[in-house]
């Protein structure tokens, strides 16, 4: 640095960007919680917009931005309308850099073309936006709650601590906001400082992740057992996040001699706005917790590992009293399992109304012989889970399916364990068949898609050489002096 500001001045920005970054309420509710996706969006959303800034000068950043929009929307599809929207902005602001920024989306819709297909052909179009991986339901937060970076209403917040004093529920998000105001302050007073150049994009991508955000709550896309539920508003809010916090840095930076102080006080207020999600994730009160790596009983697990093929079919007691039925093969479903076409579903089809049946059946007393059904869908075990005590509709829809396949002369019971209860149809006739490959359809999709991705991964492999850059402190608005020309490597 030539000149300027004083060294722990001209830290204190960077800093407390790092800090305010990593408190973040969305992302540590995503860790808590174990979505997988919206921490990967957290992690990945700074490193896109450092590339698509650069992007408008280097064919290298503008490849990598591309990727990087690929793996963002890939965990997240909900995010990708207000993305594509970023990069079309920019781009239209940019236009020397026309070519290079317009083309960021195209990795993204290569691969997204085939599930729009799909949603479409099925009738269901939002289904596109499904979280991908495992369905997990939520309750929508308010407004004034997303407006905190709060996406769901079950998260540790103030309220449970608040409550022990004696104060009455509601105090917990007005502290939360009232400890968040700096930061909130910094970034619209950033608006009336020099650099407001930079805020106004800041506040303005903060803007579109918060109506993201709200918008995600809105739709319900998918269904778990009884329960319709939406894309999770945790990866918006961290887009929200990212803008609010950009421009908190260019009012810090602008009031110069204040910034140690005023920093500080914002950056320690934000930590305590998230104590609770901080201590429930040290105490592991947090719904994620450490797991023997199986999915299944250890008998059903086994079985599964010798022969992938092998159904067990998963009976959950559910709290209105119903039966949820889920088909896992060979050691269970696992995360890699996951299809996003699958998340996205809202219609039942025909093989899943035979397995509702089938299940039905097996946990009611009657007649009923379940020798084809189990063949047809190869299910060597059934398992009741456990059901929730506090529930008692789902003990007693238990204790039924428990009594009925107990005395179901086609099924031996095999364990009891923290899996629940398990069962075992020795009578079974393993079906060799292999299943159908994916066709020159699937083929070529997978071709186009591995075509596209080197592409950008070669473009994104600098070809010169990157020059250093010295920037003076002296003013914001002032442009960089060079040492060397600027990178503009292709």
């Amino acid at each position: 640095m030539v000149g300027g500001d004083p060294p722990e001045r001209a830290r204190v920005a960077p800093v407390a960007a790092a800090i305010l970054w990593i408190a973040a309420p969305a992302f540590l509710a995503a860790l808590g919680e174990g979505r997988i996706g919206a921490v990967l969006v957290h992690v990945l959303l700074p490193w896109f917009a450092l590339a698509l800034i650069e992007g408008s000068r280097s064919w290298s950043a503008s490849a990598a931005a591309s990727l990087l929009f690929l793996a963002i929307t890939a965990a997240s599809p909900v995010l990708a309308p207000v993305l594509l929207l970023a990069v079309i902005v920019w781009a239209l602001a940019r236009p020397r850099g026309f070519a290079r920024i317009i083309g960021v989306p195209i990795p993204a819709i290569v691969f997204f073309a085939p599930l729009v297909l799909s949603a479409l052909n099925r009738g269901t179009p939002l289904a596109v936006l499904a979280d991908p991986g495992l369905v997990q339901p939520y309750t929508p937060t308010s407004g004034w709650g997303l407006l905190v970076g709060h996406p769901d209403a079950d998260l540790a917040d103030w309220d449970g601590i608040l409550t022990a004093f004696g104060l009455p529920t509601g105090w917990g998000a007005l502290l939360t906001a009232v400890l968040l105001a700096p930061v909130a302050a910094l970034a619209l007073l950033a608006l009336f400082f020099p650099g407001a150049r930079r805020s106004i994009p800041a506040l303005a991508v903060a803007a579109g992740g918060l109506a993201t955000a709200w918008l995600a709550a809105q739709v319900q896309v998918t269904t778990i057992g009884a329960t319709a539920t939406g894309p999770w508003p945790g990866a918006p809010l961290s887009l929200y996040w990212l803008g609010l916090v950009g421009a908190a840095i260019v009012g810090l930076e602008a009031i110069r001699r204040a910034a140690v102080g005023v920093g500080s006080a914002a950056v320690v207020a934000a930590i305590l706005a998230v104590t609770p999600l901080l201590g429930a994730l040290v105490l592991g009160t947090v719904p994620v917790h450490p797991g023997d790596g199986r999915v299944l009983p250890a008998l059903a697990d086994v079985a599964g590992i010798r022969d992938p093929g092998l159904g067990t079919l998963v009976l959950t007691p559910e709290a209105d009293g119903s039966l949820a039925a889920e088909l896992q093969r060979g050691e269970g479903t696992t995360l890699d399992d996951q299809s996003a076409l699958h998340a996205g579903r809202t219609e039942v089809g025909d093989e899943d109304r035979a397995l509702a049946e089938l299940a039905g059946n097996l946990a009611s007393r009657g007649g009923f012989d379940p020798v084809a059904d189990l063949q047809h869908f190869q299910i060597g075990f059934v398992l009741v889970t456990a059901a929730d005590p506090q529930q008692p509709d789902a003990v007693a829809v238990r204790e039924r399916a428990v009594a009925s396949l107990d005395a179901a002369p086609q099924f031996a019971a095999a364990s009891e364990s923290g899996y629940g209860s398990l069962w075992v149809f020795d009578d079974l006739e393993r079906d060799d068949t292999e299943p159908p490959s994916r066709g020159a359809y699937g083929y070529g999709v997978l071709a186009a898609q591995a075509v596209v991705v080197l592409i950008a991964l070669l473009l994104a492999i600098p070809t010169r050489r990157r020059r250093r850059v010295v920037q003076t402190q002296s003013s914001l608005d002032e442009p960089a002096a060079t040492t060397f020309d600027e990178d503009t490597d292709g």
